[in-house]
């Protein structure tokens, strides 16, 4: 009798852990990230009908609060991500906070709409679109329509890959290597 209790003892320490483990990897696990990966530096190019052309690269720095610190060309930027969304946000050179900018509401889904800070409709009007650059083909990636003035293409594992505004400019991801 006592070994039989054990047993179930055992077994029901076993299943508990098991069980913990499990939810906590079905949440972490209940999204597809869309932010830029921090094993990965990234290289853009933008350019436009202006004749602007400038290249510049985006670097992993460090975890910032909750989200990852980046310096994209000569700007901080955190993108921070969790099961409700992802959110970009330019980071104060002077004070501790973050401007946020962006976000995408999860999950996510063609047809979703949101307003952003200055009450502009953004909207996600693919979630299959293949994109083609420099840096490789991407496939699935969603396409967020930001309020009629440029479409924004985020690739799943890899973050922004490419935008396109209205009036002609063009931001592409030419290069990705590990770091």
């Amino acid at each position: 009798m006592k070994n039989l209790f054990k047993f179930v003892l055992a077994f029901a320490l076993i299943l508990s852990v098991f069980t913990s483990f499990s939810t906590s990897t079905t949440e972490a696990a209940s999204y597809t990230s869309y932010k830029l990966n921090s094993k990965k530096v990234y290289t853009y190019h933008y350019s436009g009908p202006e004749g602007t052309d400038e290249t510049y690269t985006a670097k992993y720095v460090k975890k910032y609060k909750k989200g990852d610190l980046w310096l994209i060309g000569e700007t901080y930027e955190v993108w921070e991500e969790d099961k409700n969304g992802l959110r970009i946000g330019t980071k104060d050179s002077d004070y501790d906070d973050v401007l946020w900018y962006d976000y995408i509401p999860y999950p996510v889904k063609k047809g979703n709409k949101w307003k952003d800070a200055d009450g502009v409709t953004i909207k996600i009007t693919s979630t299959s679109k293949t994109i083609k650059t420099k840096a490789g083909t991407f496939k699935n990636c969603i396409a967020v329509d930001g309020g009629g003035y440029a479409t924004f293409y985020y690739a799943k594992g890899i973050g922004l890959v490419y935008i396109e505004t209205k009036s002609g400019y063009i931001q592409e991801l030419v290069k990705l290597k590990n770091k």
